[in-house]
């Protein structure tokens, strides 16, 4: 795996050989940790052309409400505009994060969720 990025609440990662990118979210998160890790997945998807984005929330804890909003309405537009053509989410173990993260995220044609990562790597990958 190719380190991109690296925080106690965010890494960014490419497996070898793959187009996509990994972010795997970690621990609780605040809105001022969202929207740090949001811009900085940005960077990298503009930095590295990449086009397909996988994140992982299986181990994110607690509820991050404060910033589902901005996730929604600045932060997914901003993502595609910036090229990414699709997205991939694993679904959080836990029942807070996961019910913010249906609030967060488009439910679209190129904007997915899955249980396992296999799934979700299966998905980018055609």
């Amino acid at each position: 795996m190719l380190e991109l990025y690296s925080s106690p609440t965010l890494s960014i990662t490419q497996p070898p050989n793959k187009d996509f990118i990994c972010c795997t979210w970690n621990g609780p998160q605040t809105e001022q940790t969202i929207r740090t890790g949001g811009w900085h997945i940005i960077d990298v998807v503009k930095k590295h052309g990449i086009t397909k984005v996988l994140v992982d929330n299986t181990l994110v804890i607690g509820d991050w409400h404060q910033a589902a909003d901005w996730v929604f309405n600045t932060w997914f537009p901003e993502l595609m505009n910036q090229g990414v053509k699709r997205f991939a989410r694993i679904r959080a173990g836990r029942l807070l994060p996961e019910a913010t993260a249906r609030r967060a995220v488009p439910d679209t044609h190129n904007i997915k969720s899955f249980n396992t990562p296999q799934e979700a790597i299966d998905w980018l990958s055609h």
